[in-house]
């Protein structure tokens, strides 16, 4: 069994990467707008977004999986 500060440290990590991908998808967001505003083309871009989102999807379920198990620590 995994201890309190062992899961508090990973919570704290999942938290910086759950942040971090909030970031970047909103960077993508900004990068995706001004391409169609300056009318480019934004394929690539919201294929690299979907990707960012699949991923904020795992770090997301990840910081809840550990926020879950430590709350569950006696």
């Amino acid at each position: 069994m995994t201890d309190r500060a062992t899961l508090h440290s990973r919570l704290v990590a999942a938290e910086a990467h759950a942040a971090e991908g909030h970031r970047d998808i909103a960077r993508q967001l900004r990068l995706i707008a001004d391409l169609e505003r300056d009318g480019r083309h934004t394929a690539h871009a919201k294929q690299r977004l979907d990707s960012l989102e699949k991923v904020q999807a795992r770090h997301l379920s990840r910081l809840a999986t550990i926020a879950d198990r430590l709350e569950k620590l006696p």
